[in-house]
C-alpha cells in the first residue's frame, strides 16, 4: 500500500451519510471526528477498510 492508498476514502471511519450524501470522519481519536471528509483527504488515524 502506498501513502496515496491511505487517504479517507480508504479508512474504516470514512462514513457516508444518507441524509445529507456527504461523508464524515468517525473516528473519536482523529482531529477530523465529525468533519466532512473528501476521499483524498488524510490523517495520522488512519486505519484500512477491511
Amino acid at each position: 500500500m502506498s501513502y496515496f492508498d491511505e487517504c479517507c476514502g480508504t479508512c474504516k471511519w470514512h462514513e457516508h451519510d444518507p441524509w445529507d450524501e456527504e461523508w464524515t470522519c468517525s473516528n473519536t481519536s482523529s482531529d477530523c471526528y465529525g468533519c466532512v471528509t473528501e476521499y483524498r483527504d488524510t490523517c495520522a488515524n488512519y486505519e484500512e477498510r477491511l
